[in-house]
């Protein structure tokens, strides 16, 4: 089997129970890879009574054809479970160098089970695989973790995947952190990993990846190098880094700003993409097996976060570290960003619920006597890093806030939901919806929470719509959209969602996805035949990755989901934005669900998917499941 390794690793931590299964090439095409492949076994092995932080869940490392090859990007990996945040779906895409090394060391996945006695990690080196005990790595960070393992193991050339001490003290939005900077951050994924005692996978690959046409893809890699080194957005990004849509959002007036009260930070000079890169810059690097380079380095190097360094500053520390809290403070931005990595929290996860905390705060709804005197006001420096501390310790007030965006409102209470900007218990992920009405719509209905990567509109209210895209979904001469506009909003929402399950599970990364000479399903298909030499029809190809989309519906339709569950806050869809480019805008969303039902062949009520539809994409068992669950399944 070309580009796969043919192999999944199955562990018990219950049991200590190791077994290595055969990838049955009929379950290698039908799903690719990653999140594909990790949304099935999902689905056939937990259910409805698997309660998320239970022995019985599953918590899956996937990889695709594509991990360890030379195509740009191809260092990504997918960490899927059922999320403790919302009770459906979850997953988080990481980067580093342990997708390929699990390439390399023969597995496509390997899924996690049971749990262990006492503190553990495992070992993967090739065909020997170990469950060692990890007791002596509990309470360490994942920097210090990290650096352990590499001397326990003898390996320089070791991967890892850690947790901190947010998935150890089971921080609902733990993250799982990969190498410095590098995480797969979403749903809950390192609170799951803390629930079952372990501490790390650490994964050695000696081997390599057999590629159809090695020549064939060298010329395609070598294409993809000439137009990054022209294209605007990826020269901004090599210049500024992945910040750089910080001033796109900035100055279309959606910035994440005072927790999504309003779209325009009015200390943004202090904390932009330019001042960053003046100040704190330290260099590029470039991820494993990518030369498209924009990952920016930092340090600190005055101040009270004088010697604070790392990598890894994207849009969304600029926002939810920055604005969205009222900060604008770069150092103080860069430590909490490496504060967020030693611990392994969501960074976007924990800016939202401070955001929520301080929005209580100046509302009355909380004072400083429920969080040991700290005034919560609106960008303050101890506060922030005060809520930080409690809420990693599970102290006071923190106890509250790290059970996550859903949960906290219900135990405060006193009105507090409506601050409370979440989808499905996922924080909003980026730019306000308000001024980006796609954006919007793919926030309210994707199967993990508020995310733009399961359905990226990259260039709604950035750069103007890519015009080849347009064309393959509604025929040339079809009118750009505006990004206010709902018009043909959910036609482009289905369209980039069936691409973006096709890229997460060839698991490429979505900054090198994003041109047209990646991203349309004619070149998706070419990668896979010169990886697997397999010949896939670009329209086959989209009803793939429609097929992952109605797979991780039914999911949530098997664990209750309702149209009720496809939601965005009140505060974008009936307060309209008070100034700047998205002046007087707010979200119309029922009209865009109705249409986005439609076009996915879902019905309208709840959004299910008929037997004729999960039938066609060849979810024959699905159908028949819900079926017996009472499940309304219209044809």
């Amino acid at each position: 089997m070309l580009g796969w390794a043919g192999k999944i690793l199955r562990i018990d931590l219950s049991t200590g129970k190791i077994r290595k299964e055969k990838l049955a090439e009929d379950f290698a095409v039908k799903y690719i890879g990653g999140r594909g492949f990790n949304s099935k076994i999902l689905y056939d092995e937990t259910g409805p009574d698997t309660d998320p932080l239970s022995p019985a869940n599953k918590l899956i490392f996937g990889v695709g054809p594509v991990n360890g090859t030379i195509l740009c990007g191809s260092q990504r990996i997918t960490i899927s479970t059922k999320s403790p945040l919302s009770g459906f779906i979850g997953d988080g895409n990481g980067g580093g160098k342990i997708g390929a090394d699990l390439k390399y060391a023969g597995y496509d996945a390997i899924i996690i089970e049971g749990k262990s006695e006492r503190p553990c990690y495992i070992f993967v080196d090739g065909e020997r695989v170990e469950i060692r005990p990890a007791g002596h790595l509990w309470g360490k960070t994942t920097g210090e973790t990290r650096r352990a393992l590499e001397t326990e193991t003898g390996a320089a050339d070791l991967s890892s995947a850690v947790i901190g001490q947010g998935g150890e003290n089971l921080i609902k939005y733990a993250c799982i952190m990969m190498e410095t900077g590098s995480s797969a951050s979403r749903s809950g994924i390192g609170t799951v990993m803390g629930s079952k005692n372990l501490k790390a996978v650490a994964v050695r690959g000696r081997g390599g990846v057999k590629v159809s046409d090695p020549k064939g893809l060298e010329n395609f890699v070598w294409e993809a190098y000439k137009i990054f080194n022209k294209q605007p957005r990826a020269l901004r990004e090599k210049e500024i880094g992945t910040i750089a849509g910080a001033n796109s959002y900035q100055k279309a007036g959606c910035m994440p700003t005072y927790n999504y009260r309003d779209g325009i930070f009015d200390r943004f000079e202090q904390t932009s993409p330019e001042k960053f890169r003046q100040d704190f810059g330290a260099g590029i690097k470039t991820c494993f097996s990518c030369g498209k380079r924009c990952d920016w380095l930092f340090a600190v190097a005055e101040g009270p976060f004088a010697g604070t360094y790392g990598t890894g500053i994207e849009l969304g520390h600029l926002e939810h570290l920055g604005g969205a809290i009222g900060c604008s403070d770069l150092g103080l931005i860069c430590h909490m960003s490496k504060l967020c990595n030693e611990y392994g929290i969501d960074v976007l996860d924990l800016g939202s619920i401070i955001g929520f905390a301080m929005e209580c705060y100046e509302a009355g709804i909380l004072g400083s006597d429920d969080a040991d005197g700290l005034k919560m006001e609106w960008g303050n420096e101890k506060a922030i890093l005060g809520l930080t501390e409690m809420i990693v310790s599970r102290k006071g007030l923190g106890n509250i806030l790290a059970e996550g965006l859903k949960e906290a409102p219900r135990l405060i209470g006193k009105g507090s939901e409506k601050f409370s900007m979440h989808v499905k218990g996922l924080s909003i992920s980026t730019n306000d919806p308000r001024g980006a009405k796609g954006r919007a719509l793919g926030y309210a209905v994707s199967s993990r929470g508020a995310c733009h990567c399961r359905g990226f509109l990259p260039y709604e209210n950035q750069d103007g719509w890519i015009q080849e895209t347009v064309d393959e979904i509604f025929g040339t001469g079809h009118k750009v959209p505006d990004r206010f506009s709902e018009k043909d909003k959910p036609e482009l929402l289905v369209f980039y969602e069936n691409v973006s399950s096709i890229i997460h599970s060839l698991e490429l990364c979505l900054f090198t996805s994003l041109i047209p000479e990646i991203q349309l399903p004619g070149n998706l298909a070419k990668i896979i035949k010169l990886v697997t030499g397999l010949e896939i029809e670009p329209r086959e190809l989209l009803r793939t990755g429609e097929r992952l989309v109605n797979l991780e519906r039914a999911y949530n339709i098997r664990e209750g989901l309702t149209r009720a569950d496809d939601y965005l806050p009140e505060r974008f869809t009936k307060e309209a934005m008070k100034e700047g480019n998205t002046r007087g805008q707010t979200v119309n969303l029922d009209p865009m669900l109705d249409r986005y039902y439609e076009v996915r062949g879902w019905d309208k009520q709840n959004g299910i998917p008929g037997k004729t539809k999960l039938r066609e994409l060849g979810l024959e068992d699905v159908a028949q499941e819900l079926s017996s669950m009472d499940k309304v399944l219209p044809d």
